[in-house]
């Protein structure tokens, strides 16, 4: 991949998601939990900056509609 292809490739925007669902969860509630985390992080990076650019300036999303 060249420098101009890399550039118009890459992300203005970067996140990470950390999940947490308490010391005492039962299986199927941390199995809930990462099941969502990987769901909104493939949203994420099928919308790329301009759900983020939402996100990061106090926005909320609802649905799956991006």
């Amino acid at each position: 991949m060249n420098d101009e292809t890399r550039a118009a490739t890459q992300q203005q925007f970067k996140y990470m998601i950390f999940v947490w669902n308490g010391k005492q969860a039962g299986a199927m509630v941390k199995a809930q939990a990462i099941s969502k985390g990987y769901e909104l992080d493939s949203l994420l990076s099928k919308a790329k900056d301009s759900v983020l650019q939402v996100f990061f300036a106090g926005g909320v999303i609802r649905g799956k509609k991006l």
